[in-house]
């Protein structure tokens, strides 16, 4: 007999057309996040569950649909130093982002990967030079990518 998981990011029956409620909060996507870890306690590398189901219906009006992200409320401000050569950042709910990617502008529309930082980087330096930069805090898996809003250092 093999073992079967099951992870969600919750569930909202409120709009659904049979009687009874049903509410499992997304609580900013800490109810995914605290389902694998839960199956990392009886998991590993070295002794894999087997099956895992992403447990969706793709029901919008549910809230189990994964393919729109799970929203980690999370938001991204950055500022440039006095002295320009360091960008503060300051980003809620870091736990939910596995890391942050600096981009410069190059020409309208085409963008830069310049570095990429771990996601409790409160300050990052800037070697570049001036210009248009954008920093992205990439989710961990289905959790929403957030971008902050352009950062210009002349």
């Amino acid at each position: 007999m093999a073992a079967t998981g099951g992870a969600y990011k919750g569930f909202n029956s409120q709009y659904a057309p049979w009687d009874g409620q049903v509410y499992v909060n997304q609580q900013c996507g800490a109810t995914w996040l605290n389902m694998f870890s839960a199956i990392n306690q009886q998991y590993s590398a070295s002794n894999q569950l087997p099956f895992l189901q992403l447990v969706t219906w793709d029901d919008y009006y549910e809230g189990t649909e994964l393919e729109t992200g799970i929203d980690n409320c999370a938001t991204l401000n950055v500022t440039v130093s006095k002295s320009k050569k360091e960008l503060t950042v300051n980003l809620t709910n870091p736990s939910t982002v596995d890391h942050l990617e600096l981009y410069s502008q190059a020409a309208a529309g085409k963008y830069n990967l310049t570095n990429s930082f771990p996601a409790t980087m409160a300050n990052i330096p800037v070697t570049g030079a001036a210009g248009t930069y954008y920093l992205k805090a990439v989710g961990k898996p289905f959790i929403k990518n957030i971008l902050s809003a352009a950062i210009v250092i002349k």
